[in-house]
């Protein structure tokens, strides 16, 4: 997926990694693409186990606080394993319900052929199971992995779903289930520019150059400020970025004076208004435009959340 801009889950010691990509792509996709997703909120949710149902092969979710405004789903699981020899199988991902302590499984919610001895993008399988959006009111949520070889032959479900994907609950790679308010098809546009991040650090690198030697001393400029997140206070609630550039505005703003209020600043009857002119007709070397800046941090309910912040880091200044 990789094209969203917040992320919230239930808090564990270390950020799932398929968050760090994600956080990782939003910081080097702009700050105007950002702008272009505002509001998208995405919830997460990791594995749980149901004692009753303790297949060691099925998924299981707490979905419980699922927002209603939700409209897309994913299952993230992580591929651990390679076959040594080229391997297709086909698999189809099911839901699986327990009402009245019944179990019930759907149809395919989404399907895949998967060559076993080829990683996915990012070492991730991802399946669209947006459908149970539609259709399921209880707070508990199963899947089922079913398997399929190129004749058709059925294979045995749980066993390689333990094989092939890392289910363990107590392992930073455990599967994510992800619900979420852009469509599917809403994808980063970075996604066909694969020289974009190299690009935008050498453009960050010449704005940081720009603030020492761009302009004359004095004159209103921007300035360097660096704000240091890894203080004791902050450590444990913000976790990506340590810091960043805030900057700040500084120097001198001339003051356009016309030939009649020249005359007049030399008449001593214009001195006393001259004197009585107020602050705030004077200029000043104020911020002119912003920039985002995409954090990890924990919230007060104690979930990890992903937000683009909006001007926390000055760009540009303008006498004013």
């Amino acid at each position: 997926m990789l094209h969203i801009n917040t992320l919230t889950f239930p808090r564990r010691n270390k950020l799932h990694p398929y968050m760090k990509l994600v956080y990782l792509q939003i910081s080097f996709s702009g700050a105007k693409e950002s702008a272009t997703i505002e509001g998208t909120l995405v919830q997460s949710f990791r594995t749980i186990r149901v004692p009753e149902f303790d297949n060691p092969g099925w998924l299981w979710f707490n979905i419980s606080h699922l927002k209603a405004s939700m409209t897309a789903s994913e299952l993230v699981v992580r591929r651990r394993t390679l076959h040594r020899e080229s391997l297709t199988v086909n698999v189809t991902i099911h839901s699986i319900g327990t009402e009245l302590n019944k179990l019930t499984i759907s149809e395919p919610l989404d399907e895949k052929v998967l060559n076993l001895d080829e990683p996915p993008p990012f070492g991730y399988d991802i399946f669209n199971v947006s459908l149970i959006l539609k259709q399921w009111e209880a707070d508990i949520v199963g899947f089922q992995f079913q398997f399929t070889d190129d004749s058709g032959s059925l294979v045995i479900h749980d066993a390689l779903t333990q094989s092939l994907y890392c289910l363990n609950t107590s392992s930073p790679n455990e599967p994510l289930l992800i619900a979420y308010r852009i469509p599917l098809s809403g994808t980063s546009k970075t996604e066909n520019q694969p020289s974009r991040r190299d690009s935008q650090q050498c453009s960050r690198v010449r704005k940081r150059k720009s603030l020492v030697h761009g302009t004359t001393p004095g004159e209103c400029s921007l300035h360097q400020w660096y704000v240091n997140l890894q203080g004791p206070e902050l450590q444990h609630r913000i976790l990506e970025p340590h810091g960043y550039y805030a900057n700040i505005c500084r120097g001198h703003c001339p003051t356009e004076t016309s030939g009649q209020e020249k005359t007049e600043a030399q008449n001593p009857l214009w001195k006393t208004e001259s004197q009585n002119t107020t602050i705030s007709q004077i200029p000043r070397c104020v911020p002119q435009t912003y920039s985002s800046v995409n954090m990890i941090y924990i919230a007060e309910s104690g979930d990890v959340s992903i937000e683009s912040l909006k001007k926390m880091s000055i760009e540009s200044c303008v006498c004013k």
